[in-house]
Protein backbone atom coordinates (compact mmCIF):
# COMPACT_ATOMS: atom_id res chain seq x y z
CA UNK A 1 0.00 0.00 0.00
CA UNK A 2 2.86 2.35 0.79
CA UNK A 3 4.41 1.95 -2.68
CA UNK A 4 1.00 2.27 -4.31
CA UNK A 5 0.43 5.57 -2.52
CA UNK A 6 3.82 6.83 -3.67
CA UNK A 7 3.04 5.89 -7.27
CA UNK A 8 -0.31 7.68 -7.12
CA UNK A 9 1.32 10.82 -5.73
CA UNK A 10 3.95 10.70 -8.48
CA UNK A 11 1.36 10.43 -11.22
CA UNK A 12 -0.68 13.29 -9.79
CA UNK A 13 2.36 15.55 -9.61
CA UNK A 14 3.62 14.79 -13.11
CA UNK A 15 0.31 15.28 -14.88
CA UNK A 16 -1.13 18.14 -12.84
CA UNK A 17 -0.64 21.34 -14.82
CA UNK A 18 0.19 24.28 -12.60
CA UNK A 19 0.31 26.91 -15.32
CA UNK A 20 1.20 30.43 -14.21
CA UNK A 21 0.62 30.50 -10.48
CA UNK A 22 -1.75 33.18 -9.37
CA UNK A 23 -3.74 33.29 -12.63
CA UNK A 24 -7.24 31.88 -12.60
CA UNK A 25 -7.63 31.89 -16.37
CA UNK A 26 -5.19 30.03 -18.60
CA UNK A 27 -4.74 30.39 -22.35
CA UNK A 28 -4.29 27.22 -24.33
CA UNK A 29 -0.64 26.83 -25.25
CA UNK A 30 0.30 25.78 -28.77
CA UNK A 31 2.81 22.96 -29.23
CA UNK A 32 6.47 23.85 -29.64
CA UNK A 33 7.29 25.12 -33.07
CA UNK A 34 3.80 26.40 -33.92
CA UNK A 35 4.31 30.00 -32.84
CA UNK A 36 2.48 32.62 -34.84
CA UNK A 37 4.45 34.92 -37.14
CA UNK A 38 4.53 38.64 -36.49
CA UNK A 39 6.23 40.72 -39.16
CA UNK A 40 5.94 43.85 -37.04
CA UNK A 41 8.58 42.78 -34.55
CA UNK A 42 11.03 41.52 -37.16
CA UNK A 43 11.62 38.26 -35.28
CA UNK A 44 9.49 35.98 -37.46
CA UNK A 45 12.47 33.97 -38.70
CA UNK A 46 14.04 33.32 -35.29
CA UNK A 47 14.18 29.83 -33.83
CA UNK A 48 14.89 29.08 -30.19
CA UNK A 49 15.50 25.71 -28.57
CA UNK A 50 14.65 24.84 -24.96
CA UNK A 51 16.61 21.90 -23.55
CA UNK A 52 15.13 20.21 -20.48
CA UNK A 53 17.27 17.74 -18.56
CA UNK A 54 14.69 15.03 -17.92
CA UNK A 55 11.12 13.92 -18.40
CA UNK A 56 8.96 16.97 -17.65
CA UNK A 57 7.50 17.28 -14.17
CA UNK A 58 5.09 19.98 -13.12
CA UNK A 59 7.83 22.57 -12.63
CA UNK A 60 9.54 21.99 -15.98
CA UNK A 61 6.17 21.71 -17.72
CA UNK A 62 5.31 25.19 -16.45
CA UNK A 63 8.66 26.51 -17.70
CA UNK A 64 8.12 24.88 -21.08
CA UNK A 65 4.55 26.06 -21.55
CA UNK A 66 5.29 29.64 -20.52
CA UNK A 67 8.37 29.82 -22.75
CA UNK A 68 6.28 28.67 -25.71
CA UNK A 69 3.49 31.10 -24.88
CA UNK A 70 5.83 34.07 -24.50
CA UNK A 71 7.65 33.19 -27.71
CA UNK A 72 4.36 32.80 -29.61
CA UNK A 73 3.34 36.28 -28.52
CA UNK A 74 6.63 37.60 -29.92
CA UNK A 75 6.34 35.66 -33.19
CA UNK A 76 9.25 33.35 -32.32
CA UNK A 77 9.39 29.59 -32.80
CA UNK A 78 10.45 27.43 -29.85
CA UNK A 79 11.37 23.75 -30.10
CA UNK A 80 11.63 21.67 -26.92
CA UNK A 81 14.20 18.90 -26.46
CA UNK A 82 14.19 16.39 -23.55
CA UNK A 83 17.55 14.94 -22.50
CA UNK A 84 16.13 12.06 -20.41
CA UNK A 85 18.99 12.56 -17.94
CA UNK A 86 21.45 11.28 -20.56
CA UNK A 87 24.35 13.66 -21.11
CA UNK A 88 25.22 12.26 -24.54
CA UNK A 89 21.64 12.76 -25.66
CA UNK A 90 21.60 16.40 -24.61
CA UNK A 91 24.96 17.07 -26.23
CA UNK A 92 23.71 15.53 -29.47
CA UNK A 93 20.57 17.67 -29.35
CA UNK A 94 22.59 20.84 -28.94
CA UNK A 95 24.93 19.80 -31.76
CA UNK A 96 21.91 19.33 -34.04
CA UNK A 97 20.64 22.81 -33.23
CA UNK A 98 24.06 24.30 -33.96
CA UNK A 99 24.13 22.56 -37.34
CA UNK A 100 20.61 23.71 -38.14
CA UNK A 101 21.46 27.30 -37.26
CA UNK A 102 19.16 28.01 -34.34
CA UNK A 103 19.33 31.60 -33.09
CA UNK A 104 19.05 31.00 -29.36
CA UNK A 105 19.48 28.10 -26.93
CA UNK A 106 17.87 27.94 -23.48
CA UNK A 107 19.62 25.10 -21.66
CA UNK A 108 18.94 23.24 -18.43
CA UNK A 109 22.26 21.35 -18.23
CA UNK A 110 22.02 17.74 -17.10
CA UNK A 111 25.33 18.29 -15.32
CA UNK A 112 27.18 21.52 -14.70
CA UNK A 113 30.17 20.56 -16.85
CA UNK A 114 28.81 17.95 -19.25
CA UNK A 115 27.83 20.39 -22.01
CA UNK A 116 30.74 22.80 -21.82
CA UNK A 117 32.43 21.64 -25.03
CA UNK A 118 29.30 21.79 -27.17
CA UNK A 119 28.26 25.07 -25.58
CA UNK A 120 31.65 26.50 -26.52
CA UNK A 121 30.97 25.41 -30.10
CA UNK A 122 27.58 27.13 -30.00
CA UNK A 123 29.15 30.34 -28.75
CA UNK A 124 31.80 30.21 -31.48
CA UNK A 125 28.96 29.80 -34.00
CA UNK A 126 27.42 33.03 -32.73
CA UNK A 127 24.38 31.41 -31.14
CA UNK A 128 22.95 33.20 -28.10
CA UNK A 129 22.64 31.06 -24.96
CA UNK A 130 21.17 31.22 -21.48
CA UNK A 131 20.96 28.55 -18.81
CA UNK A 132 17.64 27.82 -17.11
CA UNK A 133 17.12 26.32 -13.63
CA UNK A 134 20.55 24.67 -13.50
CA UNK A 135 23.71 26.70 -14.05
CA UNK A 136 26.79 25.52 -15.97
CA UNK A 137 30.34 25.32 -14.66
CA UNK A 138 31.53 28.09 -16.99
CA UNK A 139 29.09 31.03 -16.84
CA UNK A 140 31.21 32.93 -19.40
CA UNK A 141 29.75 30.70 -22.12
CA UNK A 142 26.25 32.08 -21.65
CA UNK A 143 24.79 35.57 -21.65
CA UNK A 144 22.75 35.00 -18.48
CA UNK A 145 21.39 32.44 -16.05
CA UNK A 146 17.67 32.36 -15.29
CA UNK A 147 16.78 30.39 -12.20
CA UNK A 148 15.36 30.23 -8.73
CA UNK A 149 16.95 31.62 -5.57
CA UNK A 150 17.19 28.27 -3.80
CA UNK A 151 19.07 29.61 -0.79
CA UNK A 152 16.49 32.36 -0.31
CA UNK A 153 13.64 29.87 -0.72
CA UNK A 154 15.05 27.56 1.93
CA UNK A 155 15.69 30.44 4.30
CA UNK A 156 12.09 31.54 3.88
CA UNK A 157 10.79 28.02 4.46
CA UNK A 158 12.88 27.49 7.59
CA UNK A 159 11.98 30.88 9.06
CA UNK A 160 8.26 30.28 8.53
CA UNK A 161 8.47 26.86 10.20
CA UNK A 162 10.55 28.11 13.13
CA UNK A 163 8.10 30.94 13.74
CA UNK A 164 5.13 28.56 13.51
CA UNK A 165 6.76 26.43 16.22
CA UNK A 166 7.25 29.45 18.45
CA UNK A 167 11.02 29.31 18.05
CA UNK A 168 11.52 25.95 19.76
CA UNK A 169 11.08 22.30 18.90
CA UNK A 170 12.51 19.24 17.18
CA UNK A 171 12.63 19.16 13.40
CA UNK A 172 13.87 16.82 10.68
CA UNK A 173 15.03 17.65 7.17
CA UNK A 174 14.72 15.57 4.00
CA UNK A 175 17.44 16.65 1.57
CA UNK A 176 17.53 16.29 -2.19
CA UNK A 177 20.35 14.49 -3.99
CA UNK A 178 23.43 15.12 -1.90
CA UNK A 179 26.01 17.27 -3.64
CA UNK A 180 23.61 18.57 -6.26
CA UNK A 181 23.53 22.33 -6.77
CA UNK A 182 19.99 22.55 -5.44
CA UNK A 183 20.69 20.54 -2.29
CA UNK A 184 23.81 22.56 -1.47
CA UNK A 185 22.06 25.90 -1.89
CA UNK A 186 18.93 24.83 -0.01
CA UNK A 187 20.96 23.48 2.90
CA UNK A 188 22.88 26.77 3.07
CA UNK A 189 19.56 28.60 3.27
CA UNK A 190 18.38 26.44 6.16
CA UNK A 191 21.62 26.94 8.05
CA UNK A 192 21.53 30.71 7.61
CA UNK A 193 18.26 30.80 9.57
CA UNK A 194 18.84 28.06 12.13
CA UNK A 195 21.64 30.03 13.77
CA UNK A 196 19.03 32.56 14.87
CA UNK A 197 16.87 29.87 16.53
CA UNK A 198 19.04 28.11 19.13
CA UNK A 199 16.03 26.29 20.60
CA UNK A 200 15.21 24.60 17.29
CA UNK A 201 16.94 21.20 17.24
CA UNK A 202 17.55 19.33 13.98
CA UNK A 203 17.32 15.74 15.21
CA UNK A 204 17.53 14.05 11.79
CA UNK A 205 18.66 14.94 8.29
CA UNK A 206 18.73 12.47 5.42
CA UNK A 207 18.62 12.48 1.63
CA UNK A 208 15.39 11.48 -0.06
CA UNK A 209 16.89 12.01 -3.53
CA UNK A 210 13.84 14.13 -4.52
CA UNK A 211 11.73 10.93 -4.46
CA UNK A 212 8.31 10.42 -2.83
CA UNK A 213 8.80 6.79 -1.88
CA UNK A 214 12.22 7.38 -0.33
CA UNK A 215 10.82 10.24 1.74
CA UNK A 216 8.00 7.98 2.93
CA UNK A 217 10.46 5.30 4.05
CA UNK A 218 12.66 7.82 5.84
CA UNK A 219 9.70 9.41 7.62
CA UNK A 220 8.32 6.05 8.73
CA UNK A 221 11.62 5.33 10.45
CA UNK A 222 11.67 8.74 12.11
CA UNK A 223 8.12 8.39 13.40
CA UNK A 224 9.05 5.10 15.05
CA UNK A 225 12.14 6.67 16.60
CA UNK A 226 10.56 9.92 17.86
CA UNK A 227 7.22 10.61 19.46
CA UNK A 228 7.93 14.32 19.87
CA UNK A 229 8.89 15.39 16.35
CA UNK A 230 7.42 18.83 15.65
CA UNK A 231 8.15 19.42 11.97
CA UNK A 232 9.57 17.90 8.80
CA UNK A 233 10.99 20.10 6.05
CA UNK A 234 11.28 18.63 2.57
CA UNK A 235 13.59 20.31 0.09
CA UNK A 236 10.94 19.58 -2.54
CA UNK A 237 7.18 19.10 -2.56
CA UNK A 238 7.59 15.52 -3.73
CA UNK A 239 9.52 14.61 -0.59
CA UNK A 240 7.21 16.66 1.61
CA UNK A 241 4.24 14.76 0.18
CA UNK A 242 6.02 11.47 0.86
CA UNK A 243 6.54 12.54 4.47
CA UNK A 244 2.91 13.60 4.69
CA UNK A 245 1.70 10.25 3.42
CA UNK A 246 3.78 8.44 6.05
CA UNK A 247 2.29 10.65 8.75
CA UNK A 248 -1.24 10.02 7.47
CA UNK A 249 -0.63 6.27 7.48
CA UNK A 250 0.60 6.52 11.07
CA UNK A 251 -2.28 8.76 12.14
CA UNK A 252 0.15 11.49 13.18
CA UNK A 253 -0.23 15.20 12.50
CA UNK A 254 2.89 17.39 12.47
CA UNK A 255 4.10 20.50 10.64
CA UNK A 256 5.20 19.50 7.11
CA UNK A 257 6.42 21.87 4.42
CA UNK A 258 7.99 21.64 0.99
CA UNK A 259 9.20 23.70 -1.96
CA UNK A 260 7.86 24.11 -5.51
CA UNK A 261 4.16 24.96 -4.96
CA UNK A 262 3.12 21.99 -7.08
CA UNK A 263 -0.59 21.32 -7.47
CA UNK A 264 -0.70 18.22 -5.25
CA UNK A 265 1.05 20.11 -2.45
CA UNK A 266 -1.18 23.15 -2.82
CA UNK A 267 -4.25 20.93 -2.43
CA UNK A 268 -2.85 19.53 0.82
CA UNK A 269 -2.09 23.07 2.04
CA UNK A 270 -5.63 24.10 1.17
CA UNK A 271 -6.98 21.10 3.10
CA UNK A 272 -4.84 21.99 6.10
CA UNK A 273 -2.95 18.67 6.05
CA UNK A 274 0.32 20.28 4.94
CA UNK A 275 1.58 23.46 6.58
CA UNK A 276 3.07 25.19 3.57
CA UNK A 277 5.26 25.27 0.47
CA UNK A 278 7.53 27.79 -1.22
CA UNK A 279 6.50 29.10 -4.62
CA UNK A 280 9.45 29.90 -6.89
CA UNK A 281 7.34 30.81 -9.94
CA UNK A 282 8.37 28.33 -12.61
CA UNK A 283 6.29 30.21 -15.18
CA UNK A 284 8.34 33.33 -14.54
CA UNK A 285 11.47 31.34 -15.42
CA UNK A 286 10.10 30.36 -18.82
CA UNK A 287 8.96 33.89 -19.53
CA UNK A 288 12.26 35.48 -18.52
CA UNK A 289 14.33 32.96 -20.49
CA UNK A 290 12.66 33.92 -23.76
CA UNK A 291 12.73 37.64 -23.04
CA UNK A 292 16.37 37.68 -21.93
CA UNK A 293 17.67 35.72 -24.90
CA UNK A 294 15.64 38.00 -27.19
CA UNK A 295 17.26 41.04 -25.57
CA UNK A 296 20.67 39.49 -26.21
CA UNK A 297 19.88 38.98 -29.90
CA UNK A 298 18.51 42.51 -30.09
CA UNK A 299 21.83 43.86 -28.80
CA UNK A 300 20.46 44.99 -25.44
CA UNK A 301 22.43 44.67 -22.22
CA UNK A 302 21.37 41.97 -19.78
CA UNK A 303 22.24 40.99 -16.22
CA UNK A 304 24.40 37.97 -15.44
CA UNK A 305 21.69 36.32 -13.34
CA UNK A 306 17.93 36.56 -13.00
CA UNK A 307 16.09 34.97 -10.09
CA UNK A 308 12.39 34.35 -9.72
CA UNK A 309 10.46 35.55 -6.68
CA UNK A 310 10.02 33.40 -3.57
CA UNK A 311 6.74 33.33 -1.65
CA UNK A 312 5.65 31.11 1.21
CA UNK A 313 2.22 29.59 0.65
CA UNK A 314 -0.01 28.64 3.58
CA UNK A 315 -3.72 28.03 3.97
CA UNK A 316 -4.18 31.80 4.31
CA UNK A 317 -2.97 32.63 0.81
CA UNK A 318 -3.10 29.32 -1.09
CA UNK A 319 -6.04 30.48 -3.19
CA UNK A 320 -3.73 32.96 -4.91
CA UNK A 321 -1.52 30.13 -6.21
CA UNK A 322 -4.07 27.57 -7.40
Amino acid sequence: MKKLAAMILSVVMVFSMAGCQGNTEKETKEPAGTGSVSEENGKESRRYALFLASVPNETTTSIRDQAIETANEMGITVEVFIGNDEQATQVGQIETCITEGYDGLMIEPISSDGCLSVMKSAKEAGIAMVTVMQDCADPSLVSAHIGADHEGAAALQMKEVCEALGGKGKIAIIDGVMGSTGQIQLTAGYESVLKDYPDIEVVEEQSGNWMIDEAMDITETWLQKYDDLDAILGQSDQMALGALQACKDAGITINISGRDAQTAALKEVEAGTMYGTVSQSACQMGDMAVKVITDVLDGKSVEDKYFTENAFVTKDNVADYM
